[in-house]
């Protein structure tokens, strides 16, 4: 079963990379390991890690897995346009603070 956005962001509670937001992370498809920066996309599995400033998630995403279903735009209907009060309410229990991105 794959994972809702809100889900994906839930993941994110322990991240501490200032460089990349978890909210771009989590649209991008990607879940939080927890351990270093590593996240890992729920559609095509690849794992990234090393996240830089001025990384773009989605970009970094497609670069070096251009044929997920995610980069290419063939993601379940309901990740195209997710509940940001759903968000809202990941962003206060889950990260406990608010999260720009």
């Amino acid at each position: 079963m794959l994972m809702s956005f809100a889900d994906r962001l839930c993941t994110f509670q322990n991240w501490a990379n200032p460089f990349v937001q978890p909210r771009a992370l989590a649209r991008a498809g990607f879940v939080f390991l927890d351990e270093k920066d590593i996240v890992e996309c729920i559609f095509c599995h690849i794992r990234l890690d090393e996240w830089k400033m001025k990384d773009i998630p989605l970009f970094e995403h497609y670069r070096f897995s251009p044929f997920c279903p995610l980069t290419l735009g063939e993601m379940p209907e309901d990740e195209a346009s997710f509940d940001s009060q759903t968000t809202s309410r990941c962003v206060d229990s889950c990260l406990g603070h608010d999260v720009v991105g």
